[in-house]
């Protein structure tokens, strides 16, 4: 469960977020899931402490295999 005791906005579009950070990648890397709608990050957006999260991979991403080392973000 995501319990974290945080107002939650009535009107997300008002809401933005409070820190900016730098990306951590050299690498060429897609946002799975992220951004501010649900639309665009619906495992996220409606959690207030995961409001703005992102899924981030890189290629390969959609292997469908159960090994990890298979997935290009691994290791």
């Amino acid at each position: 469960m995501n319990i974290i005791q945080l107002a939650y906005p009535v009107h997300i579009i008002n809401i933005h977020p409070s820190v900016a950070v730098k990306w951590p990648f050299a690498e060429q890397t897609v946002v799975g899931w992220g951004g501010d709608s649900t639309d665009n990050n619906l495992p996220h957006v409606t959690w207030p402490s995961e409001r703005w999260a992102y899924d981030l991979v890189m290629e390969p991403y959609n292997t469908g295999s159960s090994n990890l080392e298979h997935y290009g973000v691994w290791n």
